[in-house]
């Protein structure tokens, strides 16, 4: 099994200046510094003054967003804060190359949990063992360096964080290449096999949008927010209160909430169910107008 991997960049990769890629640091550390509640809990100042001043350090050449996420990460991941965390707008994310695979881990170990390009070659249930020639377990204490997540207090929620990201999150920290290869254990037999799949632009698919999509199965194939009256009871199912959600969905949230209680008054419903299981949070400005 082996191929020639290419990294290639993105489409239209732009680079920052030094300039920029300055600016944009003091900005992030006076917000942090200013406003983050928690800033010094699990940290004593002067350690995160030391990697914050090694993190600028390190900007000394132009270098993409990719490259600046890769520097100023590890320090975001010192707060222990799975809430404070840097995203970059969903136009770039868009072009990400991404592994058209779907991982879980499960007691520890990482298992295909969706073949989103239906590839005869790859098993749905086979224990994933390297991807690219890296192992797999080393990839995935690396990438505890550069994102967040609340492992520190609960290892399953780290694994949960890691098998809905792990695909977006080695496209950010690692490498983008055009293939990638995949060795693992099939489910049945327990022999070690190889594959080669193409990677898959993240615009190309709801399924590189996990919370979202996770979401929208569950509450409607087109939409984050689902409103119905079942004989005397409202239900209210919201798939997320962030921004890149609704206007992923094309929603114009504040407005259908406000018709949907004026319904709800005007039907003179009693009874009310605000269905949340599958809302992974977002912005205090949408929760606001409940």
């Amino acid at each position: 099994c082996q191929s020639e991997i290419t990294n290639s960049k993105q489409i239209n990769e732009q680079l920052l200046s030094i300039k920029q890629l300055k600016e944009d640091f003091i900005v992030l550390r006076t917000t942090l510094e200013e406003i983050h509640p928690g800033l010094y809990l699990f940290m004593q100042r002067d350690s995160l003054n030391y990697y914050f001043a090694q993190a600028e350090s390190k900007l000394n050449k132009e270098m993409t967003k990719d490259d600046f996420l890769r520097i100023i990460n590890p320090v975001i991941v010192k707060l222990y804060d799975e809430h404070t965390n840097i995203n970059v707008t969903y136009k770039y994310d868009s072009i990400k190359k991404l592994m058209p695979i779907k991982i879980r881990w499960v007691k520890g170990k990482p298992y295909i949990f969706k073949n989103l390009l239906h590839n005869p070659k790859v098993v749905l249930g086979s224990e994933i063992i390297s991807i690219n020639d890296k192992e797999i377990n080393k990839l995935y204490y690396e990438q505890k360096l550069y994102y967040p997540s609340a492992g520190y207090t609960d290892p399953k929620l780290e694994y949960d964080v890691f098998s809905l990201h792990f695909d977006y999150m080695y496209a950010s920290f690692f490498e983008q290449p055009d293939s990638f290869k995949i060795e693992a254990i099939h489910p049945v037999s327990k022999k070690k096999y190889c594959c080669i799949v193409p990677s898959v632009l993240k615009s190309d698919s709801l399924h590189f949008l996990p919370i979202i999509k996770m979401a929208n199965e569950y509450c409607n194939k087109d939409t984050a927010y689902k409103f119905k009256i079942k004989d005397d009871i409202a239900f209210m199912t919201i798939s997320g209160f962030n921004t890149f959600e609704m206007e992923a969905t094309k929603i114009d949230y504040n407005k259908r909430l406000q018709d949907d209680f004026k319904t709800i008054k005007q039907k003179n419903i009693k009874n009310l169910i605000l269905d949340l299981r599958y809302c992974f949070g977002g912005q205090a400005g949408y929760t606001g107008e409940l």
